[in-house]
Formats: structure tokens, sequence, C-alpha cells
């Protein structure tokens, strides 16, 4: 699946980055990495902006890791607050358990 990025300095567009991640894979952290790694961009980059954590799927961003191998904060921005109901008791990659309903 195609994955497009969009540098700006400012208000004015710099560059277009295109990758590609698999489709309900476990390669989009390695491949944004590469991606972002890879571009003549990269040593200008001050902030990555990712809308949500997952990609062609459920191909999830370890945005820790992203962040460990660029050194430049991320950000991740989300519609709407994720819905723990049905993840109740469960903890995914070290990350903690789902709060209790109602907190």
């Amino acid at each position: 699946m195609p994955v497009v990025g969009a540098v700006f300095a400012g208000l004015r567009l710099e560059g277009v980055l295109l990758g590609h991640v698999r489709g309900d894979g476990t390669n989009a952290t390695r491949n944004l990495t590469r991606l972002i790694t890879g571009s003549k961009f990269a040593r200008q980059l001050q902030l990555v902006l990712l809308q949500g954590i997952a990609l062609a799927g459920f191909n999830v961003v370890d945005i820790t890791a992203l962040y460990r191998s660029l050194d430049v904060p991320v950000l991740v921005v989300v519609r709407r607050r994720p819905g723990w109901t049905g993840c109740a008791g469960r903890s995914w990659r070290g990350w903690p358990a789902a709060p209790e309903s109602g907190s």
C-alpha cells in the first residue's frame, strides 16, 4: 500500500515522499524510518506528524521506536479518543493494559 509524506517549511511545500507498507503487516515503522532517513529532507526534519498510528489497515507504527530512530518528535493526531471497550484487560507489545471503563 502506498504511503505519502509531505515536507513543509512553514507554509511552503518543499517536497513529497512516496513509500510503501504491507497491508495489515508489521513494516510500517521500519519503512517510515527508511523513507525519511533516505530522503534529502532528513537533516531539516523537525517533526513527524501522523494521522493515526495504523497504516494500510492494521500496520501499526511504533511511535516510540520511530522517535528514537529519527531523534525528532512524533505527533499523532486522531479524530476521536480511542475506544477501549473491546480491549479491556489486554496488553499489546508492552503497552499498558487498557484503563477501566469510565476512567
